[in-house]
C-alpha cells in the first residue's frame, strides 16, 4: 500500500512540475535552440492499409515475424500446457507447480546468453565465422538439389541462419521507420 501511494504522489507532483521545454519557465533561448537542433521532422501517418502494403513488401519484415510465427507456438507450450500437465497428470499443486514451471525459462535464457558466446568460441577454436556455417550449409544443399532436383525448397532466406540469430532479430535493426 505504501508503494501505491508514493507512486501517486510521485504522479501527481511530476503532473504539476512537469514542462515540456518549450513551456519550461526557466529555460534560455540558448537551451531551447540547443535542444531543438537535433528534433527529427515528425513522421508522416501513412493510411493504414498503405502502411501494410508498405511493410508487406519489406522482406526484412519476413525474416522478423516467420521465425516470431515458428517460436511463439513453443512458448505458448511452456506458458500454458506445462502448468497444466504438471497439475492433472502429475497431481503437483501450485506450491510444487512453481518450484519446476520457472526452469524451461531459466534454460531459454541461459540458451540466449551462451548462444552469443559459443559463436565466439567457435570462432577462436575452430576459426569457423557465421557466415562460413551458411556457406558450407549450402555447399550440403546444392548436392542434395542434384539428387531431388528440387531447387524450392533451398531458397536463399532458408540457408542465412546462424547461431547468433537473436541478436540480429531486433525488429529496430531491420525495419527503419516508414
Amino acid at each position: 500500500m505504501f508503494t501505491g501511494v508514493l507512486a501517486m504522489l510521485w504522479a501527481v507532483l511530476w503532473w504539476i512540475f512537469y514542462n515540456t521545454p518549450d513551456n519550461h519557465p526557466n529555460l534560455s533561448q540558448s537551451e531551447l535552440d540547443y535542444i531543438h537542433q537535433d528534433k527529427e521532422a515528425p513522421a508522416i501517418k501513412l493510411p493504414f492499409l498503405t502502411a501494410l502494403k508498405t511493410v508487406a513488401r519489406n522482406k526484412r519484415f519476413y525474416g522478423i515475424a516467420i521465425p516470431a510465427f515458428m517460436a511463439e507456438p513453443a512458448w505458448a507450450v511452456l506458458s500454458f500446457w506445462v502448468p497444466l500437465y504438471l497439475s492433472k497428470e502429475l497431481g503437483m499443486d501450485l506450491k510444487q507447480i512453481a518450484m519446476f514451471a520457472w526452469l524451461p525459462f531459466l534454460a531459454a535464457d541461459l540458451g540466449s546468453v551462451a548462444s552469443g558466446y559459443l559463436t565466439r568460441l567457435y570462432t577462436r577454436i575452430f576459426r569457423l565465422y557465421p557466415y562460413q556455417f551458411s556457406h558450407r550449409e549450402l555447399r550440403y544443399r546444392r548436392i542434395s538439389d542434384d539428387f531431388t532436383g528440387d531447387s524450392r525448397l533451398h531458397q536463399k532466406p532458408l540457408y542465412h541462419h546462424h547461431p547468433d540469430l537473436h541478436r540480429r532479430l531486433r525488429p529496430s535493426d531491420h525495419l527503419p521507420a516508414c
